[in-house]
């Protein structure tokens, strides 16, 4: 992940993301709705994915997407893909 001035991290759409192995795992036992799971459920059938293919794929805005991915980094449940990583 890049970082900017003071050491934030930088979100962008053009940052792909994949699922972990705890990702797969929780995406295949979410019984429940909501951005969490629509989130997953994406990765999981599309494989990695900008944040513009996710807001596409689940309707949710960037603005929420940009609260919720790095949750979602920091649980481990998505990774952000460099290069030809494709797991």
């Amino acid at each position: 992940m890049k970082f900017g001035l003071f050491g934030r991290k930088k979100f962008g759409s053009n940052i792909v993301y994949g699922l972990t192995a705890t990702g797969k795992a929780k995406a295949e036992k979410f019984e429940a709705q909501g951005p969490t799971f629509e989130i997953l459920a994406a990765l999981e059938e599309r494989g990695p994915s900008s944040v513009r293919e996710i807001s596409e794929e689940t309707r949710i805005g960037y603005n929420k997407l940009k609260l919720i991915i790095p949750k979602l980094v920091k649980a481990g449940f998505i990774r952000p893909q460099t290069g030809e990583e494709g797991d």
